[in-house]
C-alpha cells in the first residue's frame, strides 16, 4: 500500500518540509525504513503500521536513540483509557497537532515539537527533561511515559491486530 494520504499529511505536519526523512515501519518489518526508501505492498493495510517520533541522522542504518538529531512529536498515549479524555480536553494548553483514535476509547494526541526559531523538533535532551517532568505529574503522569526519543506511534492506516480495527 505504501503511504496513505492522510499518513502523508500527519508526517508533514510533525516534520515539515523533511517529511520524507520520517522512520516508518509495520508488523512484519519492524526495523523499517525512511519514507523515501518505501515500495509498493510496504505498510500493508493488514498491518500495524508505525513512525517513530526522532528524526534519524543522515545515514543512520536504523532506528535508536543515539542516532537520532532531533526530537519532532510529543504524544499523550491512552487518552481515554488511562487519561480521562474530558479533563486532557479541558486543560491541554493547546490543541493537539493530530488525534488518533488507536482503539474503542483510546487515543492518541500528538503535538508537533518547534525549537525557538521555529524549525521543527527539539534535541533530545528537552524531550527527555519534558517526559520526566511528567512522571509525576497527577494527571499527565498517567500517560504513556516513554523517554525513548525514537518510540514508534500509530500512523492513522494499517489494522490494528489486536482488535481488527482499520485504523484511520
Amino acid at each position: 500500500m505504501a503511504l496513505s494520504t492522510e499518513s502523508e499529511r500527519l508526517l508533514q505536519a510533525i516534520f515539515g518540509h523533511r517529511w520524507d526523512e520520517a522512520w516508518v515501519c509495520w508488523t512484519s518489518n519492524m526495523h523499517g525504513k525512511r519514507v523515501c526508501h518505501l515500495e509498493p505492498g510496504d505498510l500493508p493495510d493488514s498491518e500495524d503500521c508505525y513512525f517513530s517520533i526522532g528524526l534519524m541522522r543522515e545515514g543512520a542504518p536504523g532506528r535508536r536513540a543515539d542516532w537520532c538529531s532531533l526530537v519532532m512529536a510529543f504524544v499523550l498515549d491512552d487518552v481515554g483509557t488511562k487519561l480521562d479524555k474530558e479533563a486532557v480536553d479541558l486543560f491541554c494548553p493547546r490543541e493537539p497537532t493530530w488525534k488518533l483514535e488507536t482503539s474503542d476509547g483510546n487515543w492518541h494526541y500528538g503535538f508537533a515539537l518547534a525549537g525557538p526559531n521555529g524549525t521543527h523538533g527539539v534535541p533530545k535532551p528537552d524531550y527527555r527533561a519534558l517526559r520526566s517532568r511528567m512522571k509525576t505529574h497527577p494527571v499527565w503522569g498517567k500517560s504513556d511515559n516513554a523517554l525513548d526519543p525514537v518510540h514508534l506511534y500509530r500512523l492513522p492506516q494499517g489494522t490494528h491486530t489486536k482488535s481488527g480495527r482499520v485504523v484511520s
